[in-house]
């Protein structure tokens, strides 16, 4: 977890730590996840009322000498807005989430998995059809289609079922102290 200083000169500190993990777990997957106070580049801020090159330059290299990239998401770009006194309104990019190729190897189908309620309710309707077809045809093909569209529809009814159960733990730990008489 990252929270980064305001201060330039305060990041340089962290920049060469992380170059120094690099070094040792270079050979792990490994993520980074914070406010790294730092823009990759002059798209990444609106309102460019301080926008330092250098600062972004030493966030680069530091950036390509540990070998991380941001990780790849939806939704909006920007993670940090407001409007300060005689500023105006200013958005940037100052939260990320970071990690290496190894990090990213672990992760082949996570699109597979993206919005996975749609995706059981999908598997299961193409099931659903192939049976219909295979029923009133003498096709074999219908068979082996549905032998293969059967394991797909376990395997993401599975990831849903496991889904709801995360889901479900993550909101008993934030409640738990509410169910008791204390």
């Amino acid at each position: 977890m990252v929270y980064e200083c305001n201060r330039a000169v305060d990041r340089k500190a962290l920049w060469d730590e992380l170059r120094v993990l690099h070094v040792t777990i270079a050979a792990e997957a490994w993520n980074l996840v914070g406010d790294f106070n730092s823009l990759g580049n002059v798209n990444e801020k609106v309102a460019m009322d301080s926008f330092d090159m250098y600062v972004t330059a030493e966030f680069n290299a530091c950036v390509r000498d540990v070998e991380i990239d941001d990780l790849t998401t939806k939704g909006l770009f920007f993670t940090w807005s407001g409007k300060e006194e005689g500023m105006g309104y200013r958005k940037s990019k100052i939260d990320r989430a970071m990690v290496n190729h190894k990090w990213q190897d672990l992760l082949p189908r996570l699109e597979y998995y993206n919005d996975i309620s749609k995706k059981v309710v999908e598997a299961k309707a193409e099931l659903t059809r192939l049976k219909k077809l295979g029923s009133h045809s003498l096709d074999p093909n219908y068979v082996l289609l549905e032998k293969e569209a059967l394991p797909k529809y376990l395997e993401l009814s599975s990831a849903k079922e496991s889904l709801k159960k995360q889901k479900a733990r993550v909101r008993w730990l934030k409640l738990w102290d509410h169910n008791t008489n204390f």
